[in-house]
């Protein structure tokens, strides 16, 4: 067995049923662009708790998650993993000018979709770099089915559609915002 077949392997048991709760109960709540950021966060710290603290959040630039002492890079949409199992165009790097450089910043890329058919799926850094584009000011890839592992079933997990949350997380930051604000004034 692989490193790579390894990190699958373990990543496949994290709890993928609570994980997509999370999502489906996030819903739209941070898809405005001056919150898109926060969902990241959230999505990352779900990670984090699905894989019972195996993994680690961490944020660092060019990569989210620390597994098995390996650097996963991760990657979240609504449908970034499509019905023929591809995934669509992946966004890997913003230059946001005209010198295009792609180092290896991470071990693993881990897909997910946040929304139904939701499915996860792993590859190497070797496989991203292998089907990097660049398109203008960007850094794309595309990676075919047949060079994923799949963590989840690929047909997806069903949810319950009544996963959603009472509370606005949105609202419970703006809440927690406002207290952390006064206490500075106290």
């Amino acid at each position: 067995m692989t490193e790579y077949d390894d990190i699958a392997k373990g990543i496949s048991k994290w709890d993928w049923n609570y994980f997509f709760q999370v999502c489906n109960a996030l819903g739209n709540q941070f898809n405005d662009a001056s919150w898109r950021m926060m969902k990241g966060e959230v999505i990352c710290t779900a990670l984090e708790e699905i894989s019972d603290n195996s993994s680690k959040y961490v944020d660092e630039i060019g990569y989210d998650l620390v597994y098995m002492g390996k650097k996963i890079e991760v990657k979240t949409e609504r449908r970034i993993i499509k019905k023929n199992l591809d995934t669509k165009s992946i966004q890997l790097k913003n230059t946001r000018g005209v010198v295009q450089q792609f180092k290896k910043t991470f071990d693993y890329l881990l897909i997910i979709n946040t929304e139904a058919p939701f499915i996860a799926a792993l590859t190497t850094w070797e496989e991203v770099n292998r089907e990097h584009l660049l398109k203008g000011d960007q850094i794309q890839c595309i990676i075919k089915s047949g060079n994923l592992i799949f963590l989840t079933d690929e047909s997806g997990i069903d949810m319950n559609d009544n996963t959603k949350a009472n509370n606005s997380l949105k609202e419970y930051m703006r809440n927690g915002i406002k207290k952390w604000i006064k206490e500075i004034g106290e």
